[in-house]
């Protein structure tokens, strides 16, 4: 543990991005980062990272923003989640269900206290993805729109065949009391598991090492999490999101598959919602490859005066 806090101390006093911490309802602080546009910003972007990483991880930092959302004009801030990164406590776990979404409601009254009256927007990646269909769903009326990457409700079986717990992490499982519930519960794919139960396949040793070269990485979940995060209310979710809504995927995403991102947006409440899928775009490019259809997704709600 003090090796990690030393690790933590050493990266922080690295970082050239423009950052800052905030504290949340239970007092831990929570690490940003943020990228401002030349002049006043046309909308706000929040991002919310994926799973294992955080907002500096390799597929993230600069490449969130910059250059074509900066050059939109939005300024975009990206929050570590609690436990990820430089944000205080147990990576991978929360003490109440509900602190995910407060954690992230605090986030946006932040946000909104930094640029009033200016258009706020919801952005995540893989289970950030998730997140924000959940505060989306339910307390999205204070949004102007949200944005889901590299999420689906489903993972592709051949991922999750590789990835489920062993037959005596299940039974822990089963017989632990939900609120005893650590963050050992539920470990992610690691590239050393993947190797060592005979996987083979490029593209998903690629994307695995993207977690295995981050010295932050966390690579265990509690239960808490994932319902906090909004897993299995994909569809109750979505069916309570009113505000313009906009899904990408790459078409050779390592985990997810299209298919049931559509059926997703099939339930969006709101009738400006879309969904696109990129060609020759994966799991982490997706966050680059993604800006120009933000950005012109964004422009057609500002020419329709729908951004607000």
């Amino acid at each position: 543990m003090k090796k990690l806090e030393q690790l933590k101390k050493q990266l922080l006093a690295e970082v050239t991005d423009n950052h800052g911490f905030l504290e949340v309802k239970d007092g831990k602080r929570l690490f940003y980062r943020y990228w401002l546009p030349d002049g006043n910003p046309k909308c706000v972007i929040l991002f919310v990272h994926g799973l294992s990483l955080h907002s500096g991880s390799a597929p993230y930092g600069a490449n969130i923003a910059e250059p074509v959302l900066r050059d939109y004009g939005a300024a975009v801030y990206a929050f570590d989640m609690r436990g990820h990164g430089f944000s205080n406590g147990v990576g991978g776990d929360y003490p109440k269900i509900d602190l995910v979404m407060d954690d992230l409601a605090r986030q946006v009254e932040f946000i909104k206290s930094q640029h009033r009256k200016v258009p706020v927007f919801l952005y995540g990646h893989d289970v950030g993805g998730l997140q924000v269909m959940n505060y989306a769903g339910n307390y999205g009326t204070s949004l102007s729109g949200s944005i889901v990457t590299g999420y689906a409700p489903t993972v592709r079986m051949d991922h999750y065949q590789m990835g489920k717990p062993g037959f005596g992490e299940q039974l822990k499982m089963a017989f632990t009391p939900l609120f005893k519930r650590g963050a050992t519960i539920s470990r992610v794919l690691t590239l050393d598991h993947y190797e060592r139960r005979g996987g083979k396949d490029p593209e998903t040793i690629k994307m695995l090492k993207v977690v295995a070269d981050d010295p932050l990485a966390v690579t265990a979940y509690s239960i808490r999490f994932y319902f906090g995060s909004g897993v299995r209310k994909e569809f109750e979710n979505a069916r309570k999101i009113k505000k313009p809504f906009l899904m990408i995927l790459g078409d050779r995403d390592q985990m997810f598959e299209p298919d049931p991102a559509r059926q997703v947006l099939d339930e969006v409440a709101s009738n400006i919602k879309r969904l696109r899928v990129l060609e020759n775009v994966d799991h982490y490019s997706v966050i680059t490859e993604a800006q120009k259809t933000i950005v012109q997704w964004l422009e057609k709600l500002e020419m329709a005066g729908l951004a607000k």
